[in-house]
């Protein structure tokens, strides 16, 4: 009987070894499979004449993809296996899409659009006149009995209402200092608390921890082609500058496949890009460990959270 329970508690054995064994090459298939990708595009000066296209595969073509953008419409294919889905242009979209014609409201012809306005007025004639001349009296002797008032309490109106606008001009100045002084020391307590913060010594080694960590993720996503020919400008020199200053941000890692000339007088945007290169998921985990691993990191995550200004 016990020979018999500890080969069947071997065969249990066995078995979860094995689907350990192949979630673990699963595992790793999936985060060793390089992503990859492959991107081109160009413009000729005018927004009808932009051209993309990305596509990109995956765990030995058994998931791939595409999309391209030409005058001005979009299309894009996925295929996962045996399944693939698609998205439709704009004109095959506008064919599918089913015309209805919106019914007129009938119109009223005139003769009945006349007899219709003849009534009114008569109606409006056969009104009794007493009423006319009653209101004519009682609107005769509120008029009058209105401008005697008004004429009366017209001096102390204005020397009330006069007062009245200083004092409120007088309390929404207070408001508005009060408010601001206000503003001013709670700006200046949420910088002592955020500087202080900033510059304790676990915080500083867990920035750097993740800067390094985040250079490093950059070095692994470096394309293996890449060539930008650009061309650009906004009329405006101030937004030209800015997005100037973007690209040099990028620069010195991907200056030697770039070359840029920008127009400070012209809007303008000609050029060609491409680029190609694989990703793996490997990467992503590799970075994350890291960053979990480092004590620094997990003590002032724990402090982010709790942190409050």
């Amino acid at each position: 009987m016990l020979h018999i329970l500890l080969l069947i508690l071997k065969i249990i054995g066995i078995i979860l070894l094995a689907v350990l064994i192949v979630l673990l090459l699963l595992f790793l298939t999936v985060s060793a499979a390089p992503l990859k990708y492959r991107a081109e595009g160009s413009c000729a000066g005018s927004a009808d004449t932009i051209y993309g296209r990305i596509r990109f595969q995956w765990l030995f073509h058994l998931i791939s993809g595409e999309a391209v953008y030409e005058n001005g419409r979009m299309k894009w294919t996925i295929r996962a296996a045996w399944k693939r889905m698609g998205g439709l242009t704009d004109s095959e979209k506008e064919e599918n899409v089913p015309s209805f014609s919106s019914g007129k409201e009938q119109k009223k012809p005139e003769k009945e659009r006349k007899s219709d306005t003849e009534t009114h007025r008569s109606d409006s004639v056969s009104e009794p006149r007493v009423r006319k001349e009653t209101d004519r009296k009682n609107f005769e002797r509120t008029s009058t009995a209105a401008s005697r008032g008004e004429e009366k309490k017209k001096n102390v109106g204005e020397r009330k209402t006069m007062f009245q606008r200083l004092g409120r001009y007088a309390d929404k100045i207070k408001y508005t200092f009060r408010k601001i002084c206000d503003k001013i020391k709670t700006l200046a307590r949420k910088k002592e608390r955020l500087k202080a913060f900033i510059e304790n010594e676990i915080h500083r080694k867990a920035f750097s921890r993740v800067v390094k960590e985040a250079k490093r993720l950059f070095g692994f996503l470096n394309p293996d082609k890449l060539h930008i020919n650009l061309e650009f400008g906004c009329r405006n020199p101030e937004y030209t500058g800015y997005i100037l200053a973007g690209i040099g941000m990028v620069y010195p890692m991907i200056g030697e496949y770039i070359d840029v000339s920008p127009d400070f007088e012209r809007r303008i945007l000609k050029g060609d890009a491409y680029v190609e290169g694989k990703f793996r998921i490997m990467y992503t985990l590799i970075v994350a460990c890291n960053l979990l691993l480092d004590k620094n990191v997990r003590i002032t995550y724990r402090h982010i959270r709790k942190f409050k200004l």
